[in-house]
């Protein structure tokens, strides 16, 4: 008579496995929904596939001054995260060769 979602990150190196513990809880529980992240389905019964593009991601050549990163999706993420700890961080000369690095690295 619950319902509750699991959220099952990053499963790719695990495809076996959580395809075992998915099926196993979704016959067990009724009332949970679980979704799970993978770059491969799980190929579970019931399972249904939302593919989501890469994020848009600065170059290595525009760590060193123009254009602005800030359009980028990957440099907004960061910076919305940034921001959740130092309200004012933005990209700076400083600081946009590091941002375009990670930024490109994941």
């Amino acid at each position: 008579d619950k319902q509750l979602l699991l959220v099952l990150d990053n499963c790719d190196h695990l495809l076996e496995p959580v395809e075992d513990l998915t099926a196993r809880l979704h016959r067990t529980a009724p009332g949970l929904c679980i979704l799970a992240t993978s770059r491969e389905p799980l190929g579970i019964a019931g399972e249904h596939i939302c593919v989501i593009p890469p994020l848009s991601v600065p170059s290595v050549e525009d760590g060193g001054g123009q254009p602005p990163l800030e359009h980028l999706e990957s440099v907004e993420l960061l910076l919305d995260r940034a921001r959740g700890v130092v309200p004012d961080f933005t990209v700076t000369k400083d600081n946009r060769a590091a941002i375009v690095q990670l930024c490109s690295t994941l």
